[in-house]
């Protein structure tokens, strides 16, 4: 028959041992979690100037397409946010893996 400073023990590590699990959980889902955002923020970052290459491509391609020179920068514009583009890609590969 277990006496009642046995079972006291054996309830002090068990919840010594629940603490610690659980503390070890949470810092792996909280580090998965930063990990995700960072993940979710490099790719929006990406998409934005995506959306900004397509509204700076467009403006070029009707200017093309009217026959008229493109508005001064465009080109520079362009090649600018390529670059930019690439850059996150490349920091979003290193992100991931």
């Amino acid at each position: 028959m277990p006496t009642e400073t046995t079972t006291s023990l054996l309830g002090m590590i068990a919840g010594v041992l629940l603490a610690l699990v659980s503390a070890y959980l949470t810092a792996v889902f909280e580090r998965r979690r930063e990990r995700r955002a960072k993940i979710d923020e490099t790719r929006f970052r990406i998409y934005m100037k995506l959306l900004d290459l397509h509204s700076t491509y467009f403006w070029l391609a009707s200017a093309e397409t009217r026959q008229e020179s493109p508005p001064s920068g465009i080109r520079s514009k362009l090649q600018e946010l390529t670059f930019k583009i690439s850059d996150e890609l490349r920091s979003a590969v290193a992100t991931e893996y």
